[in-house]
Formats: C-alpha cells, sequence, structure tokens
C-alpha cells in the first residue's frame, strides 16, 4: 500500500493502520498533492483549483465513512482525520484564492511546513516527531517507534 500507487485507497489505508500512522499517511499525502500542484502552478493554470477538489473529494470521503456503523475508538479515529484535514483543505484552499505569482507560490510552500508542525503538535503523538527539509526540498517525518 503505498502513498504513490495510483490504486491506493485512502479510507483502506486509514482503517488498516493505527491512527498515528493514518495521520502521518494523510499529511505525507496532503503535503505530496499540495507541492505538485504548487511546483505546476505556472504551467498548467487549473491545477491548484483540480488539487483544491482533490482535497474536498478527500474530505467528503472521510465524512462518509462517519456515516456507517463504527466502534468508538474507530469513529474518534475518523473525526481526528476529518479535523486535521479540514485545516489542511483550508490552508490549500487559501492558497487556491490568492494571485499565483512567485512569492505566493514560495510563501505557500513555507505555509505547507508550518502547517505540518501544526498538524504534528496538534495531534500529540506518543513518539517525538521531527520534520525537515532535504536538499531536494521534499519533507521528510521520519517516525520514533
Amino acid at each position: 500500500m503505498a502513498l504513490t500507487d495510483p490504486n491506493f485507497k485512502l479510507v483502506e489505508f486509514l482503517f488498516y493502520y493505527q491512527a498515528q500512522v493514518g495521520l502521518l499517511g494523510l499529511q505525507m499525502l496532503w503535503t505530496k498533492e499540495a507541492e505538485i500542484a504548487m511546483s505546476q502552478a505556472r504551467s498548467d493554470k487549473k491545477i491548484m483549483a483540480a488539487t483544491d477538489q482533490k482535497f474536498l473529494d478527500m474530505l467528503n470521503q472521510l465524512i462518509e465513512v462517519t456515516t456507517r456503523e463504527l466502534t468508538k475508538m474507530e469513529r474518534t479515529k475518523f473525526e481526528t482525520y476529518i479535523t486535521i484535514h479540514v485545516h489542511q483543505r483550508d490552508i490549500f484552499h487559501d492558497l487556491v484564492r490568492c494571485t499565483l505569482n512567485r512569492s505566493v507560490i514560495s510563501s505557500g510552500q513555507n505555509r505547507v511546513g508550518s502547517t505540518l508542525m501544526r498538524i504534528t503538535t496538534y495531534a500529540k503523538f506518543q513518539s517525538p516527531t521531527s520534520i525537515s527539509r532535504t536538499r531536494t526540498n521534499s519533507w521528510v517525518v521520519p517516525i520514533v517507534l
């Protein structure tokens, strides 16, 4: 089950793994999609809006799960996923509404990083995590087990 797999099923992934791994997967998926959209925004004028719609579809998928019969733990898990993804989508939606110029895209990429820091802090993982940038401008979120 890889996030880059075209047949990746988000809900199955989130049900299968414990909440901490699910949150990390949700963050990684959002970051990957947001960075791709921001890096291609100059050449593809519609990619930001399309990615924003993709994030809305993901949110609707998560909300739909809560209409099912769930255990107390599953319900708490998916409510947490929804809370985190609402914040992620709000930030990306703000970026879409901005005029797409070099400074906005650049500050948007910085905002993605600060969002991950806030989300990580909000989630209050039991194990410490740190987020850093690599030389290729990719985000690295190590997991301490």
